[in-house]
C-alpha cells in the first residue's frame, strides 16, 4: 500500500509518463538557440568508419547556452574531461547532454522543456545529444527535434 501511495503522489505512472514522451516526437526545440548544422549518426559513420551511438552533434554558429528538449529528473551531472555530461530522465527514458561547460543544474534538480542547463564548452563547443531508455535501446534525436526545415533539419 505505501508503494501505492508512493507512486500515486509523484503523479503520472510510468506507463503514461512513457506515453507523454513517445507522444512528444517530433515537437522538442533544438536546444542551442544559434545553431549552425548538426552531423548524425549516419553521417558520422560513413566518414569517420566508426560505429557509435547513435546520437546527433549540433554545431552552433557562436558560443550558445543548451535547454532542455523535454521536462525530466536530473539523474546524473559528471565531468568528461574539460566539459560536463547532464542526464535527466523521464518514465523509461533518458536524453544525454554532452559537452557542457559547468552545468547549471545538479542531481535531483527537476527541469522543464527549454530550462537552462548550461553553456556549451567553450574547448569543445558543439552539443552531443542521445536518447536511451532503460532497456539501453537508442533512439535517433533527429527525429525527436522540430527542426525549421521539416525535410531536412539543415538552414
Amino acid at each position: 500500500m505505501f508503494v501505492f501511495l508512493l507512486f500515486s503522489s509523484s503523479g503520472k505512472s510510468q506507463a503514461s509518463q512513457n506515453l507523454e514522451f513517445e507522444q512528444s516526437k517530433g515537437k522538442w526545440p533544438i536546444p542551442i538557440s544559434h545553431y549552425a548544422k548538426y552531423i548524425n549518426d549516419e553521417e558520422r559513420n560513413s566518414t569517420s568508419n566508426e560505429i557509435g551511438h547513435k546520437g546527433i552533434t549540433i554545431i552552433p554558429n557562436q558560443n550558445d547556452s543548451v535547454k532542455a528538449v523535454f521536462k525530466g529528473s536530473v539523474v546524473l551531472v559528471f565531468p568528461i574531461g574539460n566539459s560536463f555530461v547532464v542526464m535527466t530522465n523521464y518514465g523509461d527514458y533518458f536524453i544525454t547532454y554532452s559537452n557542457l561547460d559547468s552545468p547549471h543544474v545538479k542531481k535531483g534538480d527537476e527541469v522543464s522543456q527549454g530550462e537552462f542547463l548550461g553553456r556549451l564548452s567553450g574547448s569543445n563547443r558543439q552539443l552531443e545529444l542521445m536518447i536511451t531508455n532503460r532497456r539501453d535501446k537508442e533512439f535517433d534525436p533527429f527525429e525527436w527535434i522540430k527542426w525549421p526545415d521539416a525535410k531536412n533539419g539543415k538552414n
